[in-house]
């Protein structure tokens, strides 16, 4: 076993033990425990492989579970509060908010809460797949983009030529409102939009979270990594109902860049 095999053995024997604590008292000290390291080169070493922080991760996880209680109704909130050990209903609040940007006594009250944005349980497969991608998540700013091309049907080939497409979002049925899914380029400054039959769409310039690695990239790895970890740590959120993937000649996405808000 070498030097990376022992840390992702470590690490998967830390997220057991999260796993198995949701509703005990359960700290990162605890964690470390679990790894075999000491709390400061797990806290690194945790952060490193997941993109997490090992309290955050642990408090997402928490929160995660509780919503679909929550959600389902049947029982308090307080009651699911204390379960899932919180000291109180308006930390349990607090941190319910931070992760959906909704109160719990909103989600109870909708019967929902944004699933998308849950952190599911991260295993040693999905941090060694994460790792081996070479995908990284920043955020940035970028101005109106103007897309021009044929529409799309998900699950099908993108047009040969094209360098960019709006694709829909899985957890949700429709792209951003009165934006058609389509496969094209971009529009220069100045240049004017064809006509029919081609389709235009206007991605409204601001904030962004982008995945990217150093070549193609796992859409379905990227959008884990961007609504599940980018998205709740940097505590915003989508901004409306289209990601825009970047293509090369192949046709292959090579970036996924999300609206942010």
């Amino acid at each position: 076993m070498n030097d990376d095999d022992r840390r992702f053995a470590s690490l998967g024997r830390a997220l057991v033990r999260v796993e198995a604590g949701l509703r005990e008292e359960l700290d990162v000290a605890a964690m470390a425990e679990a790894a075999c390291y000491s709390l400061f080169h797990f806290v690194r070493v945790f952060t490193e492989l997941t993109g997490h922080g090992p309290y955050d991760y642990l408090m997402r996880r928490r929160v995660a579970e509780a919503a679909k209680e929550v959600a389902a109704g049947g029982r308090s909130i307080l009651d699911i509060a204390l379960e899932y050990r919180f000291e109180s209903p308006e930390g349990f609040s607090r941190a319910f908010k931070r992760c959906f940007g909704l109160s719990p006594s909103e989600a109870r009250r909708e019967g929902r809460y944004p699933e998308g944005s849950a952190r599911t349980p991260i295993d040693e497969d999905y941090a060694r797949r994460l790792r081996s991608s070479g995908l990284r998540a920043r955020a940035e700013t970028a101005p109106l983009m103007v897309i021009t091309g044929t529409p799309r049907v998900d699950g099908g080939q993108y047009p040969a030529g094209s360098t960019v497409a709006v694709v829909s979002i899985a957890s949700r049925p429709a792209p951003c409102e009165g934006i058609p899914v389509i496969a094209g380029r971009v529009l220069a400054d100045g240049e004017a939009e064809p006509g029919i039959p081609s389709v235009t769409a206007r991605i409204a310039g601001g904030s962004f979270l982008v995945a990217a690695g150093a070549a193609t990239i796992d859409v379905e790895l990227a959008r884990d990594l961007l609504y599940r970890t980018a998205f709740p740590i940097s505590g915003t959120g989508p901004r409306g109902d289209c990601e825009i993937a970047i293509l090369d000649e192949a046709g292959a996405v090579v970036e996924l860049r999300i609206p942010a808000r």
